[in-house]
């Protein structure tokens, strides 16, 4: 689902969302942009706090990514999670957030123009873990020009470096396009169910629905709808 959200007061905004939710990925009138995963750490006990999809819903009202980051420090979060924000005039910040404990941020800021996640913790010691499937490394080898799509000596990563990048099948079935496991409990099994790429200067979304290696990407044109001024 690509709700699409009119507000009295506070940017305007679109999201894609699994059905019942308030916000996930998405973008609003003020130029900002998120994408985001849970975490599970040893952290996450169950204490009271702000759900995430709260924070998700409370960062798409923001109008700039200093506005988001004192979003995520309003109170202390129920869970772990990752955001990642950007906006369209250049800004951009990986965010980390532990629960609980509302300044247990970890900021990753853009190297050479671009930064990157995973589904699970890339910081040091965290008790989330390290990526073991491969897809930081992957996704860091092509926008520096040396992996699958990569951007290579042309200049910086474009949407086509992206999509090639996101429908990679390095570590297959477990990479960036992530499909379901036959060695695993049913239950456990995972796969890329949508693939979203948004480009916050011309307000485009692009959406994979399903696997982007074998799923087209449609074009979703917002220039008219978030067009709202700051």
């Amino acid at each position: 689902m690509v709700p699409e959200a009119r507000q009295d007061e506070g940017p305007d905004f679109v999201t894609v969302v699994e059905a019942g939710l308030l916000a996930k990925t998405g973008m609003n009138s003020s130029g900002l942009g998120l994408v985001t995963n849970a975490l599970v750490t040893d952290a996450d006990t169950g204490a009271p706090g702000i759900p995430y999809h709260l924070a998700l819903r409370a960062i798409l009202d923001c109008e700039t990514v200093s506005d988001a980051l004192a979003a995520l420090q309003s109170g202390e979060r129920s869970s772990a999670a990752n955001y990642l924000i950007a906006h369209r005039d250049g800004s951009a910040v990986n965010v980390e957030a532990a629960p609980v404990t509302s300044a247990s941020l970890y900021l990753l800021f853009p190297r050479t123009g671009w930064c990157c996640t995973a589904t699970t913790s890339c910081r040091p010691g965290s008790a989330a873990g390290t990526c073991r499937c491969g897809s930081c490394r992957t996704a860091r080898s092509g926008c520096s020009g040396s992996g699958p799509g990569s951007a290579g000596p042309e200049g910086p990563p474009t949407l086509d470096t992206f999509r090639a990048l996101l429908a990679d099948h390095a570590n297959y079935p477990s990479g960036l396009c992530r499909h379901p496991d036959p060695r695993m409990d049913p239950y456990d099994q995972g796969a890329t169910v949508a693939s979203v790429l948004m480009d916050l200067g011309t307000r485009q979304m692009y959406l994979a629905d399903g696997n982007p290696c074998s799923a087209p990407y449609r074009q979703l044109d917002y220039r008219e709808f978030l067009a709202k001024p700051s």
